[in-house]
């Protein structure tokens, strides 16, 4: 258990300029710093489940999801009252599943900009300027994701075609996310939030308690002592007439508190840094220019400047509000931050807008050190002479960093928040039939998650710079001057302000080869830049959608995580598919995948038109309950067979059987609920010949070359399959065979089960883990099981 003290403060909201914003801020934080009717003032102390230090989009939608359990958290920030810096902007789509399964869903959809301000990337001279080239990433010449003009009529709506999700992605600035998430978590009585508070200090200490306590949270390897832990973290108001102290006492904390992390620090985690030096130095200009729209160039969500007084990125977060973040890179210490005055910042806006009509308005200047960095450890497991464990987890930024190319922040943060959350909920809520094992399992499925997106995003930051060289923008020659002047000879014998200046006039003219851009008529030397241009764009540009690698990345099996081997991850499915591969999804029925996701119909209470995602199903689970989904004449002989052979009467195992498609039976499993029954919604759209409709779940045969007669697949409450076994048979073979022939086959194909599994094996879609170890599928779902349920 975690003990927490803080020195009260009140909250303030003066450094927000717009005076609307601030009444409307001053308003929340007014709700969200008091416990019913009761100021944070007058708390002398909050008991919850869940501490959680940042509240960030993850800090905050990691306190959703663990309410969806009913877990109680508190969450802290260290400033004031939420930020209005625009930061990360873009949600891939299993971020958004993450939002859709916590309610958020649609009220982020309301908030985003019309689809056509944000579908392009545009290279160009200034943002009213010249025009280079762009990149439409819904068209599937750019995207190489078949996608189709359908998808951008409007970004709530599902494209035409794309079954990959039941979301689409989203533009969005953070500071507009954060507030939908923020007025969510106020609203939820599981959940506080408090401003202007920061961890500074932490102490643990165990005591033994008896073994029936409630408030018991680890044991030792021997069961027979029973460790709570006490820590008390010392958390100073801001305000300097701060005064006496309340406290906290949780049993987890969570460091949520980005790349700076004070958890992580506090925590004695080391970061480890994949260069010896930052990517990037990079000055974030946050401007207003509502006036701006009309006069750009073309309507995009990135604008890559090159012209001869600068060469940024511009992010237009909102083209209706004029809301614009300018990125400058700058190169210490050579120019540092204090060189950028208002007056300067002013110049740079200009340069970039190239329009002196426009008005602008600069909000804020931030500065940002672009890096890819990995937490040494993910969650600290140190096991004190009591046997006991003291319980800290990193999540989002504070575990992992790396650049933006992609737009990995957000989606990788809040699949932290989606790993962790249903894992601490089991443990505080079914500890009795919980693994201790289970909270090991958040390091080893993410951090090898991470570093596959650092991977990809490395990929992708180099593929930005070879774009700017085919302009002429060569990194490797700034290198060549930044070395240069580095050198130990002439910095040792040229003033620094020297050096200073020598970069400075070298980088200017580095940039006037711009020009050549602009005349590409009367220049050879221009027109050829832009025809390579074009073709590079074309084909080796910025992506901005990776289903292959947000949808299809695959954890490490249950048996690779049993297995001795498994600190040597470096050929296991944890890692990335090829980048060529990563804008391309291929849904899998196996362990350590995403669910697939498919339309389906059931009726309930708050969906009476019943049709929802196979994803939306894990929404059914509570603490300590697995999703046993079954489709097909022989999936419930299937579940039979292989649940029977590893549950029985007194098991700590609990399913929540869901049954799919008219042909479907109840399977009789021990430690089941009530079944859930529905149909595959609309299935006869992809039927084949002589009324045979082939099944929506053929994940993993190629190119839809295969039908099933049968499937069952146990399913995390996070979404992601922890075994599966699938009966295939040739879809070309079923589609010559009448409707009730393929039932008779399948039927069949159940009892040969039932009566002689062996002979299945190779007939069935294989159970083994996806790097190609053997393994029955017994032994993978004795394997999940224990993982995941004490025995």
């Amino acid at each position: 258990m975690f003990s927490l003290v803080f020195n009260r403060g009140t909250i303030s909201c003066s450094r927000l300029s717009a005076g609307s914003t601030l009444r409307r801020w001053h308003s929340l934080t007014r709700r969200v710093n008091t416990r019913g009717n009761v100021p944070i003032s007058e708390v002398e102390h909050v008991d919850c489940d869940v501490l959680i230090v940042g509240a960030g989009p993850v800090g905050l939608t990691l306190s959703l999801l663990l309410a969806k359990y009913g877990v109680t958290s508190t969450v802290v920030d260290k400033i004031e009252c939420p930020t209005s810096h625009p930061q990360a902007h873009f949600i891939h789509q299993r971020g958004m599943e993450v939002f859709r399964s916590i309610g958020v869903a649609n009220d982020i959809y309301d908030a985003v900009p019309p689809t056509e301000d944000w579908r392009k990337f545009v290279y160009c001279s200034t943002l009213t300027g010249a025009v280079y080239g762009t990149q439409d990433h819904f068209c599937s010449a750019s995207s190489q994701d078949n996608r189709t003009d359908d998808y951008a009529s409007d970004a709530i709506e599902r494209h035409k075609g794309d079954t990959s999700s039941p979301c689409s992605v989203v533009h969005l600035a953070q500071d507009k996310l954060v507030r939908v998430l923020l007025q969510h978590a106020t609203n939820n009585p599981f959940i506080q939030v408090k401003y202007g508070h920061d961890v500074n200090s932490y102490s643990a200490q165990s005591k033994q308690v008896d073994r029936a306590t409630p408030e018991v949270c680890m044991t030792n390897q021997s069961d027979k002592i029973q460790a709570q832990f006490i820590v008390t973290s010392l958390l100073r108001g801001h305000e300097t007439q701060a005064i006496d102290r309340s406290s906290v006492t949780s049993r987890f904390v969570i460091g949520a508190d980005g790349a700076s992390s004070t958890v992580r620090k506090l925590a004695g985690i080391p970061i480890d840094f994949a260069t010896d030096k930052p990517l990037q130095h990079l000055l974030n200009i946050h401007f207003l220019a509502p006036k701006l729209k009309p006069l750009l160039n073309d309507r995009g969500m990135l604008y890559f400047i090159y012209n001869k007084a600068i060469v940024a990125v511009v992010v237009a977060h909102d083209l209706d509000e004029g809301q614009y973040v300018l990125q400058v890179p700058y190169f210490p210490p050579y120019q540092e931050f204090s060189n950028y005055t208002p007056a300067v910042c002013a110049k740079l806006v200009e340069d970039c807008i190239g329009h002196s009509d426009v008005d602008f308005e600069i909000q804020s200047v931030k500065r940002w050190t672009m890096r890819v960095a990995q937490a040494r450890h993910y969650q600290t497991l140190r096991t004190s002479g009591s046997g006991g464990r003291d319980n800290v987890f990193l999540v989002g930024d504070a575990c992992h960093e790396f650049p933006p190319a992609g737009a990995f922040g957000i989606g990788t943060g809040v699949g932290d928040a989606s790993n962790l959350a249903w894992k601490l909920a089991w443990y505080l809520r079914s500890r009795d039939i919980c693994s201790r094992d289970l909270l090991d399992t958040y390091e080893r499925e993410r951090k090898p998650a991470a570093e596959a997106t650092a991977r990809l995003s490395m990929a992708n930051y180099h593929d930005v710079l070879d774009t700017g060289a085919v302009l002429g923008a060569d990194a490797s020659h700034l290198e060549m001057v930044l070395g240069a002047a580095s050198g130990s000879w002439l910095s040792a014998v040229v003033p620094h302000g020297m050096l200073a200046t020598m970069v400075t006039s070298a980088l200017a003219v580095g940039r006037a080869q711009f020009e050549l851009l602009l005349t590409p008529e009367g220049n050879p030397v221009g027109r050829q830049r832009l025809k390579r241009f074009t073709q590079h764009v074309s084909t080796k540009g910025l992506r901005l959608l990776y289903p292959g690698h947000d949808l299809g990345y695959l954890y490490p099996t249950p048996m690779q995580m049993l297995s001795s081997t498994m600190a040597n991850h470096a050929k296991t499915p944890g890692d990335p598919v090829p980048q060529k591969t990563a804008g391309t999804y291929v849904p899998r029925l196996v362990p350590g995948a995403r669910l697939p996701h498919a339309d389906v119909a059931i009726a309930t209470a708050s969906n009476t038109d019943g049709v929802q995602s196979t994803l939306d199903l894990v929404n059914v689970l509570h603490p300590g309950q697995l999703l046993l989904l079954v489709w097909g004449p022989a999936g419930a002989a299937l579940a039979e067979q292989r649940l029977g052979a590893v549950c029985v009467r007194g098991s700590p195992y609990h399913f929540v059987p869901v049954v799919l498609g008219g042909d479907a039976q109840v399977p009789r499993v021990h430690n089941c609920e009530e079944a859930i029954v529905g149909t595959w919604y609309d299935r006869g759209q992809q039927g084949g010949s002589d009324g045979q409709e082939p099944h929506p779940f053929t994940c993993g045969a190629e190119q839809g070359t295969e039908a099933t007669a049968g499937g069952v697949t146990l399913v995390r409450p996070d979404g992601y399959i922890c075994w599966a076994e699938v009966i295939r048979c040739c879809r070309r073979v079923c589609s010559l065979l009448p409707s009730k022939c393929f039932t008779l086959f399948a039927r069949i194909s159940s009892l040969v089960l039932q009566m002689c599994p062996a002979v299945t094996d190779e007939a069935r879609d294989s159970s083994c883990d996806p790097s190609g170890c053997p393994s029955s599928s017994e032994q993978q779902l004795r394997a999940a099981l224990h993982m995941m349920y004490r025995e």
